[in-house]
């Protein structure tokens, strides 16, 4: 959300900071996991299994197509984790990396 505020011309007069962007996520993932994921058909994949063969796998037959090799790319990976962030945002991620199946290495 930063890198895309500050490169496009669009946001170029957008005050939008760190601690707004973690607030926009918060919030977006937990009405996500709060409200919709109680109905329908949900999968979660966190980005690196997008880079493996089994995430891309898991894609595919989820959706019922074959997806292209080419679709996931490491070089599309702009997050740099620095800092902390807060026990609301650890809590939702390792939801969202629970729910996917993810363990980091």
């Amino acid at each position: 959300m930063l890198t895309e505020c500050r490169e496009a011309r669009y946001l170029a007069n957008l005050d939008f900071t760190e601690a707004d962007a973690l607030n926009v996520w918060c919030l977006m993932y937990q009405h996500i996991l709060e409200r919709h994921s109680k109905s329908g058909d949900w999968l979660y994949c966190h980005f690196d299994q997008l880079l493996t063969g089994a995430g891309r796998r898991s894609i595919g037959e989820f959706l019922g197509v074959e997806p292209d090799p080419l679709f996931s790319d490491q070089r599309l990976s702009r997050s740099n984790p620095v800092g902390s962030v807060s026990p609301l945002a650890l809590q939702i991620y390792s939801e969202l990396c629970h729910r996917a199946g993810y363990r980091e290495s």
